[in-house]
């Protein structure tokens, strides 16, 4: 038989541990805001780290990703992470290629963070298309100054056709069968072109 005294230091023993387990847990659970590429939510988690946050919501990191904090820092209840993940995007800008990462997740908001001023220029996708992870492919044609004779008379134009060809449809000039252009229709469109 279990006497008074003693049953009462058991059951201060038990409220002790459950008191001390609920503090202890509510001191490992932190609420953090996470916002990845610009989407935001709440989370709840057991973590020591930025990653471990990470890993818990299933977000992988890769190369080219800006994660902040750092993955290895510690995390403190009500702590903001931002996670920007990298794009590869590949601009050809008047027949010159070349390959950017961006962080950026429209292709306007690409450009101006990586300073190509493309203000005027015919572009292969839309401004505000948005950019996924898988990047994306992005022709540049920047309006040149062209001068166009047709029939005697000069007609100088500013034109962000890539062809010869696609000069004469921006102006609607027209050719028949047994009319000749100069330079051929498939060259590439050049500052200063003289299109006959």
């Amino acid at each position: 038989m279990i006497t008074r005294p003693v049953r009462r230091i058991a059951q201060a023993a038990v409220v002790t541990s459950l008191v001390a387990g609920a503090v202890g847990v509510s001191h490992l659970d932190k609420s953090v805001t996470l916002s990845v590429d610009g989407k935001t939510s709440t989370v709840h988690a057991f973590a020591g780290t930025v990653d471990d946050i990470l890993k818990k919501q299933d977000i992988s990191i890769r190369e080219h990703d800006v994660v902040v904090p750092a993955p290895g820092t510690p995390v403190a209840d009500g702590e903001k992470i931002v996670v920007r993940y990298g794009r590869k995007l590949t601009v050809t800008i008047d027949g010159r290629t070349r390959d950017y990462w961006t962080t950026a997740t429209t292709v306007a908001a690409a450009l101006q963070e990586l300073g190509i001023r493309a203000d005027s220029a015919k572009l292969s996708a839309s401004r505000s298309m948005s950019l996924g992870r898988q990047g994306l492919v992005l022709s540049v044609t920047t309006p040149k100054d062209v001068v166009v004779r047709v029939d005697g008379k000069n007609r100088p134009a500013s034109t962000t056709g890539a062809t010869v060809a696609d000069v004469l449809t921006e102006l609607n000039i027209t050719k028949d069968a047994d009319d000749r252009v100069k330079p051929a229709l498939t060259t590439a469109v050049t500052a200063g072109l003289k299109i006959a």
